[in-house]
């Protein structure tokens, strides 16, 4: 086992705390990437599904798999399957899987497929983006495929308009690889300190002409549609065979120019989190109370687990799985057809950015 040698420690002046001989002292070990949460994604390890495992034909529209995380594939053609996988590299037990089930080797140029995951403003205040403290930021990842290319990963700030984008490559087929990207500090254009949509990671995987015609914007720039796959190297290869798959997890977002060693949280943690956007509420458990109220009309009160980010759109279902009209739940309006006096069964609630 290493150890430090005693020569090697002195007391910092003024301080009273160790100094070490390569300027590394206790006191600079509460500040930066050691101090506090690091992790500034959501269920980067895909360990909650509140949804579902498994979801087919993504075709034209978005469909997620872990939590946080979805997919759009807004080719009419081709179709996909997205999964709560239990491939994984070491130290984790889940990832989100994209696999095509449909192929179409000849996508149109409006065509594109990428993974999405959108962040509040409120919390990416401590990179200070917009004054001239802004902060450098290191996204890490764990993926595998078949189709080994070079793909793309964007963040758009929506707030002020621009993106960066960097190109990673995976190199062997079937094999977990470990890529960091570095994104850099903007001085010039903030993000609003709020509950919206700020930062999008759109993570490409294939693109048409419209989405891949321009060039990659390794610095913050305002943001063109034909920037965000140019720097695929091959602009359709993953659409166009059956049996195609992307896998990632460990996803992790931290301030600084350096990536460390991914954030676990645990599984409660991360439920917690992932239920201020997205929460199931399964049949037989109790946080709901439904009383018959007239002949026609049923009353239900719904304590959600925690506040969620915005007034969610809620689905309620009856234990026959009827789906309701006209129900008011904590002052949130959804609607549903009558229940017949029963009891609600279970509910979602929706307040994805």
């Amino acid at each position: 086992m290493s150890k430090i040698a005693v020569n090697e420690i002195t007391n910092e002046a003024g301080t009273g705390a160790p100094s070490f001989n390569e300027g590394i002292n206790a006191t600079s070990l509460n500040g930066g990437q050691f101090g506090g949460r690091r992790n500034l994604i959501i269920n980067g390890a895909m360990q909650v599904a509140q949804r579902g495992t498994s979801f087919t034909g993504i075709s034209g529209a978005g469909a997620y798999g872990a939590d946080r995380w979805s997919f759009y594939n807004s080719d009419s053609t081709g179709a996909l399957t997205i999964s709560n996988s239990s491939n994984a590299p070491s130290n984790f037990s889940n990832s989100t899987r994209v696999e095509v089930t449909t192929a179409n080797a000849s996508i149109g140029s409006s065509s594109y497929g990428h993974f999405y995951y959108a962040h509040e403003g409120q919390d990416l205040q401590q990179l200070g983006f917009g004054t001239s403290g802004a902060k450098q930021f290191t996204v890490s990842f764990w993926c595998r495929t078949n189709v080994p290319a070079t793909y793309q990963w964007n963040i758009f700030n929506t707030d002020s308009g621009v993106l960066e984008g960097h190109t990673f490559t995976v190199d062997s087929s079937d094999t977990w690889e470990y890529k960091t990207l570095t994104f850099s500090a903007d001085t010039t254009n903030g993000v609003n300190n709020d509950t919206g949509d700020a930062f999008r990671h759109l993570v490409l995987l294939y693109a048409g002409s419209n989405f891949s015609s321009g060039s990659t914007p390794t610095t913050w720039a305002s943001h063109a549609i034909a920037d965000r796959g140019a720097g695929l190297s091959d602009k359709t290869a993953f659409i166009g065979t059956v049996g195609n798959y992307f896998e990632i997890t460990g996803v992790q977002l931290e301030v600084g120019d350096t990536a460390t060693e991914f954030e676990h949280r645990s599984y409660g943690e991360e439920l917690a989190l992932c239920q201020r956007y997205y929460n199931h509420h399964p049949p037989g458990a109790m946080n709901i109370h439904a009383f018959r109220y007239v002949s026609t009309i049923s009353i239900a009160e719904v304590n959600f687990p925690t506040t969620m980010r915005a007034a969610p759109t809620v689905l309620v279902e009856g234990p026959g799985n009827e789906t309701n009209t006209t129900a008011s739940i904590m002052g949130f309006t959804t609607s549903y057809d009558d229940i017949d006096g029963n009891f609600i069964n279970s509910y979602t609630a929706d307040a994805e950015l």
